[in-house]
């Protein structure tokens, strides 16, 4: 588990026979918690929360992962153009200097940014390629005292960059339109 504020490990921990792991007292924050079975047949899954004054009980379910008979996929090829994307509240009014971090599916690669007075944020290719190519990227937005989580597919991508046109974020749902 690490923390989003300060982007440090908080602590690593192997899951008894029934899956769990011996809980710990940490501070209120933003955390992150990764379950993954290096070199094994399952998914890694990201959670990303939340701790106010209140216990909380964070649970992260895996997944068998999907195989094509053919072995791990690489991105090969030419760059890929930007990326634009754009922050709205619910009434789709834009949301200005909105911090949020962008990372890959299995949080290997991450990083914050903030959009700017218009609340729009375009990623150069440079900026975003170590995001996993094989699928999409994670918006997550700390929004009004919770957390914004948006998926955003490798073919949603690939459209908004197609259409020339940027993705919207909605941070009152967390979905995109």
């Amino acid at each position: 588990m690490r923390s989003l504020d300060t982007a440090n490990e908080v602590f690593r921990a192997l899951s008894n026979s029934n899956g769990e792991v011996t809980g710990h007292d940490i501070p209120p924050g933003l955390y992150q918690a990764i379950s993954t079975h290096p070199y094994g047949p399952w998914k890694t899954e990201v959670v990303e929360f939340l701790i106010g004054k209140a216990p909380a009980i964070v649970k992260l379910t895996i997944e068998p992962m999907a195989t094509n008979g053919l072995g791990d996929v690489v991105w090969v090829g030419p760059r890929r153009p930007e990326l634009r994307l754009r922050f709205v509240d619910a009434a789709g009014k834009p949301a200005a200097m909105v911090s949020f971090l962008v990372r890959d599916s299995e949080a290997e690669h991450w990083f914050w940014s903030k959009s700017n007075d218009k609340g729009e944020m375009t990623f150069r290719s440079d900026d975003w390629q170590l995001l996993d190519p094989r699928g999409g990227v994670t918006i997550v937005v700390p929004w009004k005292g919770r957390l914004v989580k948006t998926d955003l597919t490798r073919e949603a991508m690939a459209a908004g960059r197609k259409s020339g046109k940027r993705i919207a974020i909605q941070l009152e749902s967390g979905a995109t339109p």
